[in-house]
């Protein structure tokens, strides 16, 4: 039999979302994954769970690969300012502080921001300011409680951001030239779909990532610019962490 003749109306809705009806998709999508995460979670996780992953969010040998980073620096100018937000331990931050002016790094992780004033003063980069603690949109007008850059960076972030227009809204709010979002097409370390359904009778609830962030960008009428790069290896982690970040969900 013939396929039907989807309506035009449902055909438009489909490929044409309005901004709200894009944003309540993420939203659903994000609520979802983490009730899912949340019913098969068999322990706890650290008070600051990222901030015992700061080895692999640092600039160095042993970081997690950063091959955005050319690209990243392609953009920078002498004069520019940078804001990150979810800067980490300053994989991205840390070098491009030396092709700017001056780099603000945002972080909610007080042991990600440690180390990240450490690698900074390791570096011997006194043009970086780590702001700790403050949450996205950043309370107050913009300019208030983190500073408006030339260009405003978020890297990976956008896969733990509920409120995804919120966060955009503030992310424009703060940059007088430029946004940058780096995405992949899937969250790191999102299970094999044939593995998780045989272990756990159900599919996986994926984290909202590239695909559906362009759908968001077109919704909000947003032009913009797109380059791929190939994704990063994971890095090798010990068997009994890569088993403890599993239960810890």
């Amino acid at each position: 039999m013939p396929n039907p003749t989807p309506d035009p109306d449902e055909a438009r809705r489909t490929l044409r979302p309005s901004e709200a009806e894009a944003l309540a998709a993420w939203r659903a999508l994000q609520r979802a994954a983490h009730e899912q995460a949340e019913r098969m979670r068999e322990q706890a996780p650290p008070d600051d769970e990222w901030g015992a992953m700061a080895d692999i969010f640092a600039p160095g040998p042993d970081a997690y690969p950063a091959p955005e980073l050319p690209l990243l620096e392609s953009l920078a100018r002498p004069e520019d300012h940078w804001i990150e937000v979810g800067a980490g331990a300053g994989r991205l931050a840390v070098p491009l502080a030396r092709r700017v002016r001056r780099m603000t790094a945002v972080d909610r992780s007080p042991g990600m921001t440690a180390r990240l004033r450490e690698e900074a003063a390791a570096s011997g980069l006194d043009n970086v300011e780590v702001l700790t603690a403050i949450g996205w949109p950043p309370a107050g007008a913009p300019g208030e409680a983190a500073p408006i850059a030339d260009v405003a960076l978020s890297a990976s972030v956008l896969f733990f951001v509920e409120e995804v227009g919120a966060f955009l809204d503030a992310l424009e709010a703060h940059a007088r030239r430029l946004c940058v979002i780096v995405l992949m097409d899937h969250m790191p370390g999102t299970p094999l779909e044939p593995l998780w359904a045989a272990l756990h009778d159900e599919p996986v609830a994926e984290l909202p990532a590239l695909r559906e962030f362009l759908a968001v960008l077109g919704a909000r009428g947003r032009a913009f610019d797109l380059t791929t790069t190939p994704p990063p290896p994971p890095p090798p982690l010990p068997l009994d962490e890569v088993i403890d970040s599993f239960r810890a969900g």
